[in-house]
């Protein structure tokens, strides 16, 4: 008995130790979402390569995108919140797949996205948000947060005045199709998740690149201070040196005019340093008051009300009936 139990302790202890579970990585999250994505939005059978993941600003973001890459705009509640990119290599294969069942052994020659183009490429990106944003995991499920597809970008010029200046978590992932040499790219970028709160930080925290443009854009205003209409043989007449009367204007009058002719505001003429100046102002109020017409007469005391005279009597018309009737006499 004491050999036999020797034995059995020593047999359990040279098994191998079971196989421990694999830790749920951010890296193995995406992986799984983007296959998982690939079959349900198209059927696509693919494995990843790699996977690239870290944080850069806006601009930088960009640059390090390829080109002829779809770029896709992620939006939330508070309008454009980052972007999804697929390279022409992915999208030739969503679209391969879904029109002819199987990929060609060769890539296509690369060609600009289509609007037919997003619209079998983009069930690929939704299907991969809603994987991510299902995921308990690395805290990707916060960082996607809200995020859903929205329309597709002209270029990147347009993604920069677009998007939200800051920083970026960009995530690409980088594919094989398993038909000959095809791969493919997917990246993702969105504001990183912010310490102590469960979504990335609102649009609305940071300034609007869009926005700021189009302040920061000219605007021409015209100085009018009076018009004044003449015919053509009165213009040819004009003399060096000649006054022209304006009746009735003053400094005061002056109106900033966009192209338009539009009122922008008023102001005043003058001169500053020996240039000439408009100084804005407010134009004043108007005050209004309250004038009695027909009031009561002096012998109405101060609190008899305003009432207006009576009309006075008219006389009697003389009409076809007072002619009708015969003279007396």
């Amino acid at each position: 008995m004491t050999g036999a139990a020797g034995q059995s302790v020593i047999e359990r202890m040279a098994r191998p130790a079971p196989e421990a579970e694999p830790a749920e990585t951010p890296a193995r999250t995406f992986r799984l979402a983007i296959a998982r994505a690939a079959m349900e939005a198209a059927g696509l059978p693919l494995t990843v390569l790699g996977v690239a993941d870290e944080v850069m600003a806006l601009d930088d973001m960009l640059a390090g995108l390829s080109e002829g890459e779809m770029l896709v705009a992620l939006g939330g509640p508070g309008g454009a919140l980052g972007l999804a990119a697929i390279d022409p290599e992915l999208r030739a294969a969503l679209i391969e797949r879904q029109t002819m069942g199987c990929l060609s052994p060769d890539a296509p020659e690369p060609r600009p996205a289509t609007a037919a183009d997003a619209a079998l490429s983009v069930p690929l990106i939704a299907a991969f948000l809603a994987d991510l944003a299902g995921s308990a995991g690395g805290g990707i499920g916060a960082w996607i947060g809200s995020a859903r597809v929205g329309r597709r970008f002209g270029g990147a010029t347009e993604a920069a005045l677009t998007l939200p200046d800051g920083a970026y978590r960009l995530v690409r992932l980088t594919v094989d199709f398993g038909v000959g040499e095809r791969q493919g790219a997917l990246a993702l970028a969105l504001p990183p998740v912010v310490e102590g709160t469960a979504d990335a930080a609102p649009a609305g925290t940071r300034p609007d690149r869009f926005g700021a443009t189009l302040l920061d854009a000219p605007v021409a205003l015209t100085a009018v201070l009076h018009r004044l209409y003449r015919t053509l043989s009165e213009v040819e007449a004009f003399e060096v040196g000649q006054v022209l009367p304006l009746p009735g204007v003053t400094v005061s009058d002056l109106r900033l005019e966009a192209v338009d002719g539009s009122l922008a505001a008023r102001g005043r003429l003058g001169q500053s340093t020996g240039l000439r100046a408009v100084r804005i102002e407010v134009p004043p109020q108007r005050e209004m008051t309250e004038v009695s017409v027909g009031g009561p007469g002096p012998e109405a005391g101060p609190e008899a009300p305003d009432t207006p005279p009576a009309l006075p009597d008219m006389p009697a018309e003389t009409g076809a009936d007072e002619a009708a009737e015969p003279a007396e006499g």
